[in-house]
């Protein structure tokens, strides 16, 4: 189950209430079709928040959560170190595909590090060889993959000392910072890859009806939340822009 954490501050209280605080406030909620809990951590000091905190991270322990999205400013996610945050790389795995059409404005050649040949990274290498001149892939037991791919589209694979776009899916990332999308990285160094323009985050839309976003939360978290937990699927969503 997925935690949805925000802060509110209040009145220092009387001090029986102090002494006896009251239990987290928490509400179960459905957004975009699965089950959150809605937990806000009420503090009116930095003593009174590091106890709230506590006892919320205990309680939803006890709930079995394990994944949270904070709120925007939340300043104190350390105080929740069992909670893991949404795997947002979902998204960027998701549009690899469609991320390699649009980044192919930046030059001629790109090159793919992948860690294992998944449908993903099949269709992302279909989009490389349509959109690319010169196409470069390090994926392990690709050979017969990459000869197809060649056969097909009269490509040719080959290193690349500095090719005009560099993906990463997966684990495969390679030391690519930023989403693990970066334009304009040198392959010969993917354990230092650099780039000049990272795609920073992605503009991703629902568009499956009455899906309602809770107030003051980035989406593309939860959006990726619902995706890990199949509650959305990639065509539940569409790409809007790519920021760089």
């Amino acid at each position: 189950m997925l935690a949805l954490i925000d802060f509110a501050h209040v009145a220092r209280p009387a001090l029986r209430r102090r002494l006896f605080p009251k239990p987290p406030r928490i509400r179960e909620e459905r957004v975009l079709g699965m089950s959150a809990l809605r937990a806000t951590v009420t503090a009116w000091d930095a003593a009174s928040c590091q106890s709230a905190c506590a006892r919320l991270a205990q309680t939803l322990n006890n709930a079995a959560v394990r994944t949270a999205v904070f709120a925007d400013g939340f300043a104190y996610r350390a105080a929740f170190p069992e909670l893991q945050d949404a795997p947002t790389d979902l998204l960027h795995d998701a549009f690899l595909p469609e991320i390699a059409e649009r980044l192919a404005t930046y030059g001629a050649s790109c090159a793919l590090f992948v860690d294992r040949v998944t449908d993903t990274a099949v269709r992302t290498l279909h989009a490389m060889c349509h959109a690319y001149r010169y196409v470069a892939a390090e994926i392990p037991n690709s050979a017969e993959l990459i000869r197809e791919l060649e056969r097909d589209y009269g490509v040719s694979f080959a290193t690349m000392r500095s090719p005009d776009v560099a993906l990463a899916l997966g684990g495969g990332q390679r030391g690519i910072t930023a989403k693990r999308i970066a334009a304009a990285a040198t392959l010969t160094q993917r354990n230092q890859l650099r780039a000049p323009r990272i795609v920073r985050d992605l503009d991703v839309a629902v568009t499956k009806p009455n899906c309602v976003f809770p107030t003051g939360f980035q989406p593309n978290p939860i959006i990726a939340a619902a995706l890990d937990c199949y509650a959305l699927n990639k065509r539940d969503l569409t790409l809007r822009n790519i920021i760089t």
